[in-house]
C-alpha cells in the first residue's frame, strides 16, 4: 500500500507543466497590464488566512473557513 501511494504522489513530480505556465502568465499580463509575476510572502497569505470569514460555506475543496483560520500559521508556509 505504500507503494501504491507513493507512486500516486509521485506522478505529480512527473509532468511538466512549463509550457502551460507560460501560456498562463501571457494571458494574465495581457489582460492586466498591472500583473507582475512575483512570489507571495508567507506573512501575506497568513494575513489572508486570518482574514478568513468561518460561517461562510467552504469552497469545491470542501475546507472550511474555521479550519483556514484557525490553522492560518501553520498553512501559511505550504
Amino acid at each position: 500500500m505504500a507503494e501504491n501511494l507513493n507512486q500516486f504522489y509521485c506522478r505529480f513530480e512527473k509532468l511538466d507543466y512549463s509550457q502551460e505556465r507560460e501560456k498562463l502568465t501571457e494571458e494574465l499580463t495581457a489582460r492586466m497590464p498591472g500583473y507582475v509575476n512575483r512570489e507571495l510572502q508567507q506573512a501575506e497569505v497568513e494575513l489572508v488566512l486570518r482574514r478568513m470569514r468561518p460561517n461562510k460555506a467552504p469552497g469545491p475543496d470542501q475546507i472550511c473557513g474555521r479550519l483556514l483560520k484557525a490553522c492560518s500559521d501553520q498553512l501559511a508556509g505550504v
